[in-house]
């Protein structure tokens, strides 16, 4: 019998030990990982999202949040925030000379992002001491891209960056003739990117050369999602021309379009062969990825420029109407609803149970 107790309590220990080690990890880049399908690792959020802590700022915070190792990293008006994840207790606040409307990318050396005073940045993770920077002619609004030794920009300038990750050095641009404010993805060896020039390009990630390129109607300012789906490798992306784009991913060609009747800000997500995505007319649409088919369709009655966040068999995300929703991903159905006080264009970042995003009222939240 003493064994007995004696073994429940060593087990009791580990376990505590265990929980209080808890690693709050799993979203290291904008859309949560290269392909950007903006799917979780974590289970997500159990039950009616409970705010677990907020913090505030003195301005909106329109860039969203990232999580590398227990450390949450956010674009703020006046540069990048890091905070402890667990409790929101800020660990370093580097300032730059104008808006970080980037979402940042870490490793674990260090994070990466680019202000709107034209430089692009590395500085240390841990403390925020500057590694290197990169000054050019055009703001940063783009979210950096980590794949192995380089990092992958974009910028105002349209011109297209990978840059090596520990010294900054250039190892190739690819110039497009527009403003680029999407973000690159990346599958296998090719990188995916929409520029205001209305192309979607697909380089080579290696040698910057270009694979193919494809022509919307209008500027695209959404972020690509690429997935592999019955008949093969998909890329999708929306448009200003009011259209969401499905191409072959490796040859770029068009598999099928579907008229959303308002530009298209916020940037896909895809999971179980279903691809989901907000309007700024104020809807939350899920389609068929394979074939374009409406599935369901949620009005929030208010723009949606978030991209929406997928965990298991949810979807979160917030509204320019002050909301904060979960729906069920197999059939729209609303989930929870929190009110927040400010308009919302942050995109979410989960992480296990824990789910992260901003306001233009200037708060970072974490619900749980």
């Amino acid at each position: 019998m003493m064994r007995y107790f004696l073994g429940l309590l060593i087990s009791i220990i580990l376990v505590t030990a265990c929980a209080r080690k808890e690693t709050i990890d799993g979203w290291p880049c904008f859309k949560g990982n290269p392909a950007r399908t903006c799917l979780a690792t974590g289970e997500g959020i159990k039950g009616k999202p409970q705010n677990l802590w907020r913090f505030s700022m003195p301005f909106s915070i329109i860039s969203s949040p990232i999580v590398f190792n227990n450390i949450l990293y956010c674009g703020t008006d006046s540069g990048l925030i890091a905070l402890e994840a667990k409790t929101g207790k800020q660990i370093f606040f580097f300032k730059t000379g104008a808006q970080v409307f980037s979402t940042p990318a870490a490793d674990s050396i260090a994070v990466y992002f680019g202000s709107w005073d034209r430089n692009f940045y590395a500085v240390n993770r841990l403390n925020g001491a500057q590694i290197w920077s990169l000054t050019d002619s055009g703001a940063f609004d783009s979210s950096p891209l980590i794949d192995g030794d380089l990092i992958y920009l974009c910028n105002w300038s349209g011109i297209i960056y990978a840059l090596e990750k520990k010294s900054g050095s250039i190892r190739w641009v690819y110039p497009t003739f527009g403003v680029i404010i999407g973000s690159p993805a990346i599958y296998g060896e090719n990188l995916y990117v929409g520029s205001g020039d209305q192309f979607l390009y697909c380089l080579n990630k290696s040698t910057g050369k270009l694979v193919w390129r494809f022509r919307a109607a209008g500027d695209i300012p959404s972020t690509p999602a690429i997935a592999e789906l019955e008949g093969g490798l998909r890329v999708f992306f929306g448009s200003h021309d009011s259209t969401v784009y499905c191409l072959n991913a490796n040859d770029g060609q068009l598999i099928w379009y579907y008229r959303t009747h308002s530009p298209n800000f916020s940037s896909p997500a895809v999971a179980d062969g279903r691809l989901f995505f907000g309007t700024v007319s104020g809807k939350m649409i899920c389609l068929d990825a394979i074939n374009g088919i409406l599935l369901w369709e949620f009005d929030t009655n208010s723009e949606v420029y978030s991209s929406p966040a997928i965990a298991k068999d949810k979807i979160y995300f917030a509204t320019f109407g002050r909301l904060f929703l979960v729906l069920k991903a197999e059939d729209g159905t609303l989930e929870s609803s929190v009110a927040l006080p400010g308009p919302s264009d942050s995109s979410p970042a989960i992480c296990g149970q824990m789910l992260f995003f901003g306001d233009r009222a200037g708060f970072i939240y974490a619900f749980r």
